[in-house]
């Protein structure tokens, strides 16, 4: 009996020991390959985003790990080499490619990648059949993981959001005040428009255009902020959505979810947003309080703020129709909320409704002259912000 124990001891220490030799590749005989780097081009010792290291490729518990060195030291992880590295040498930095590396997990794709915003990160077989990169400087930018061609873009971003004033049901549109810009985009959003950017024209693709009244703000915004700001290129992203109330709009929900990522996607081509228009708040006046709508507003533009990493962001906001306002106290005090904002927080501003009109049909609804007014006092209000010492005069009252 003893010695059928010692024998069946023998065999599980024996088991232990194959299993450890296995886990350190003593029976693969495989090393760790490091992701070399081609020190000619001044290269850093850094992982190419969004990518495995071709070390790790295949190993579940070693995917976030950032060097085969320090995927080799983590526990139960087991290393393997690329056996083979195919693909193009690093050309063309305004070119996004890929290579291919083999293990013993099957073929893997390793592509090119943004290092930062103006750096692009190039990946390619040396002559030792794995795998190097080198740091481009980018002439401008870096977007979707290849150098940005510079001028073929839209520089300067704006996020629209609020509801129906802000999405623009005034009629037309008028044939030479309206027209289309080639140098004024939207970041699309329906079918074969989505998620990229198109001429922008009304209506602009936010959640709930009105085809037969088509006419908002953002159309002229953007042709004023080409007038003050040389013609620059204009991207514009409608992500506003009639009938909403404040509360659809706080950090969290579906509409404010919605509008980060359209604007993070926008930036990924290579322009910057420069400032938030946002105009709502009627859908709060009856049964919201002036406090509570002033949190929840401070709330939204800090977290827009930190969610697109500038925290001096310009937010622009606006006032309601005169003629819908009939000494409210309940609108009032919403308007009040908005007037004060630049009071209580820096980039800031609320564009006044002084001399606009409504709807004659809608009250709550600016008409389409005073959309297209209300644009270009948004664009002087961003302007002010930007140029605080210069700023010009508004001519469009």
């Amino acid at each position: 009996m003893k010695k059928i124990q010692r024998t069946r001891l023998l065999i599980i220490l024996i088991l232990i020991l194959v299993i450890i030799l296995c886990s350190i590749g003593f029976f693969t005989g495989m090393e760790v390959s490091n992701l070399t780097e081609d020190t000619s081009n001044e290269t850093s010792n850094v992982t190419i985003p969004t990518v495995l290291d071709p070390g790790c490729i295949g190993m579940k518990k070693c995917a976030a790990i950032a060097t085969p060195k320090a995927c080799k030291a983590t526990t139960g992880c087991q290393v393997n080499m690329v056996s083979s590295c195919s693909g193009e040498e690093a050309g063309d930095i305004f070119v996004k490619e890929n290579i291919t590396v083999r293990n013993k997990f099957g073929n893997f794709t390793v592509t090119d990648a943004c290092y930062n915003k103006t750096m692009a990160k190039q990946v390619y077989c040396n002559e030792n059949n794995s795998i190097s990169y080198t740091l481009e400087q980018c002439p401008a930018k870096c977007g979707s993981g290849a150098c940005l061609v510079p001028g073929t873009y839209p520089e300067d971003l704006f996020l629209l959001m609020g509801q129906s004033n802000m999405v623009g049901i005034g009629p037309g549109p008028l044939e030479d005040i309206d027209a289309p810009d080639e140098k004024i985009s939207q970041w699309g959003r329906f079918q074969n428009d989505s998620n990229k950017w198109i001429i922008a024209s009304h209506p602009l693709q936010n959640w709930n255009p009105r085809a037969s009244e088509p006419i908002g703000l953002g159309l002229n915004f953007a042709k004023t902020w080409r007038d003050l700001n040389n013609d620059v290129w204009v991207g514009l992203i409608p992500s506003a959505k009639a009938s909403t109330a404040i509360g659809s709009w706080i950090p969290g929900t579906v509409l404010y979810k919605d509008a980060i990522a359209r604007a993070k996607a926008a930036e990924e081509t290579g322009g910057t947003v420069r400032a938030v228009l946002w105009l709502q708040g009627e859908s709060n006046v009856l049964n919201t309080k002036p406090a509570a709508y002033r949190t929840n507003l401070d709330k939204i533009i800090a977290s827009v703020r930190k969610d697109l990493g500038n925290p001096n962001l310009p937010f622009i906001v606006g006032e309601f129709t005169p003629q819908w306002m009939n000494g409210s106290s309940q609108k009032i005090g919403i308007e009040t909320v908005l007037n004060n904002l630049p009071n209580r927080t820096n980039y800031t501003f609320c564009v006044q409704s002084d001399g606009l009109y409504a709807k004659s049909n809608e009250i709550i609804h600016f008409d389409s002259p005073s959309l297209r007014i209300l644009g270009e006092r948004y664009a002087y209000a961003v302007y002010g912000i930007y140029h605080p010492a210069e700023e010009p005069i508004d001519e469009s009252s």
